[in-house]
């Protein structure tokens, strides 16, 4: 008599489970993977917190002192970004370790904070090759959009060329607002949904953009801006 194989199927509850792990697998394998470093324990914990809410970062590991970088680094290699205060726990200082961290971890991006508007930590940061920097005072919408830019290949500084930031002063809050979406990815007509404007009103604001900046199309403005700090 041949034998009869009877396959069994898993019940929906398990099926439900299986998917919902293996989307949030697919999930985490998007986002951008951080390393944390900042000496002040609760303002350490409010980034972490505000960085975990996004659904394009994941903060893999935490640090109060820079020196232990390395460390974490070779055990966790999925880090695409080390995001670190200059001044460190233990008064280290964050110039003293990106050198070797670089050498290590070449594919690694590096975004510096501090609180200090010292000129000398931009022009040292630059000199080292470090992707972007940035100050503590900056909404956290544009701390998020520098992370998400930084990781796409841009090099973000704070403007230091008041000349240069003369033609975003001729712009008003609506215009600034729309080179702001633009410079995030969105099209035209993603900003006219936003915004609640038609499209013509949009096509209108950003003619009016590129006259007052003097640029003949939005991506080169958009990439000037967002390359040099003025809009993030």
């Amino acid at each position: 008599m041949k034998e009869t194989k009877i396959l069994l199927l898993p019940s929906k509850i398990v099926l439900k489970f299986l998917l919902k792990i293996l989307y949030a697998k697919i999930q985490s394998m998007d986002k951008i993977s951080m390393l944390l470093i900042e000496d002040q324990e609760l303002l350490l914990d409010t980034i972490k917190n505000a960085f975990d809410k996004d659904d394009n970062l994941h903060v893999e590991a935490c640090l109060k002192d820079i020196s232990f970088a390395m460390d974490i680094l070779k055990t966790h290699p999925n880090i695409d970004i080390l995001f670190s205060d200059i001044c460190t726990g233990n008064n280290n200082n964050a110039f003293d370790y990106i050198e070797e961290i670089k050498k290590n971890f070449p594919k690694l991006k590096i975004i510096l904070v501090t609180a200090f508007p010292e000129l000398s930590f931009v022009e040292k940061a630059k000199q080292m090759k470090v992707e972007s920097f940035t100050y503590k005072n900056i909404p956290m919408d544009d701390l998020l959009s520098i992370i998400k830019n930084t990781y796409r290949g841009y090099s973000i500084y704070p403007a230091n060329n008041y000349n240069e930031a003369v033609i975003f002063k001729e712009l008003n809050d609506r215009e600034i607002e729309i080179l702001r979406l633009y410079c995030r990815g969105y099209d035209r007509k993603e900003i006219a949904d936003k915004l609640f404007l038609s499209e013509s009103t949009i096509k209108n604001y950003i003619s009016d953009i590129l006259l007052k900046t003097e640029y003949d199309s939005m991506a080169k403005l958009a990439l000037y801006a967002v390359k040099n700090g003025f809009i993030v």
